[in-house]
């Protein structure tokens, strides 16, 4: 259960965050929104597909789910990818060792920075009230 939890609250948090940040970018302008959020929504389901398959598999086939969604196929230095695929790594296996009360409690998840193994709670904390202050002014249109 904690699984479904954990993917729905971070889809619910990716999307309420595009959403605000949508809104900044094309205010009133719904329609287009709405179109730009929808193609977003698809890609995004492609690569959690491939991102799954990666994270059950190899590091190999995780490397190739991020360059051809995230790089689209386009030449990368294989540092990069390697980065990347040490970072998802790193933090499946960080929120993995969460308990689940931190989840199901506060709804608040947060990653490793990309470069060290400690978590700065005070940003955390700080990112988390801005965010929740957001999103309670957050109205759809």
């Amino acid at each position: 259960p904690t699984g479904i939890f954990l993917r729905r609250q971070l889809a619910r948090t990716m999307w309420t965050d595009l959403d605000l940040r949508a809104q900044q970018i094309l205010p009133g302008q719904s329609k287009v929104r709405r179109s730009q959020l929808e193609e977003l929504r698809s890609e995004m389901n492609a690569f959690m597909l491939a991102l799954d398959e990666g994270l059950v598999d190899d590091d190999t086939v995780l490397a190739a789910a991020i360059w051809r969604h995230f790089r689209h196929f386009q030449p990368t230095r294989l540092e990069n990818l390697v980065t990347l695929v040490t970072y998802i790594r790193k933090n499946i296996q960080h929120l993995e060792q969460l308990p689940d009360e931190n989840f199901i409690k506060n709804g608040y998840v947060y990653f490793l920075p990309l470069h060290s193994d400690t978590v700065d709670t005070k940003f955390v904390n700080q990112h988390y009230l801005d965010f929740k202050n957001k999103a309670r002014g957050f109205v759809r249109t």
